[in-house]
């Protein structure tokens, strides 16, 4: 950390509070679902956010090419996420219809099986 504690969180680019960290692990990001397996994960806390950068992992039988969470500031309590992945789809729409965003989109819910490739973004307030 780089300038007085009183001054936290640091907005100001002169000033500079920073943690880094590369890890490999699993998640278990909501009861219900699945646990994620075998992330390889970089995360940096800079200041006043946070950016975390998937290198690989899987969640419930998806491989995760890629994917980037990023809080641009954590007072606006945003998350922006981007994905890559690939499996069956008789995996992923049943993760996804369990998972927090679920119940919100219902509607669009739809059956099927075969190859998945999918890129996501997503803005979660």
């Amino acid at each position: 950390m780089r300038g007085p504690t009183r001054s936290f969180p640091f907005s100001q680019r002169r000033r500079l509070f920073l943690i880094s960290s590369h890890r490999r692990t699993g998640i278990g990001l909501s009861a219900g679902l699945d646990p994620s397996k075998y992330l390889t994960v970089d995360a940096e806390f800079r200041n006043v956010g946070m950016t975390a950068q998937l290198r690989k992992g899987e969640v419930s039988g998806l491989q995760i090419a890629s994917a980037v969470g990023r809080f641009v500031d954590f007072k606006h309590a945003e998350l922006l996420l981007e994905a890559d992945t690939h499996g069956d789809l008789d995996h992923a729409l049943p993760y996804l219809q369990r998972s927090p965003i679920g119940p919100a989109r219902s509607q669009f819910w739809v059956r099927g099986s075969g190859e998945l490739h999918a890129q996501l973004q997503l803005s979660l307030p």
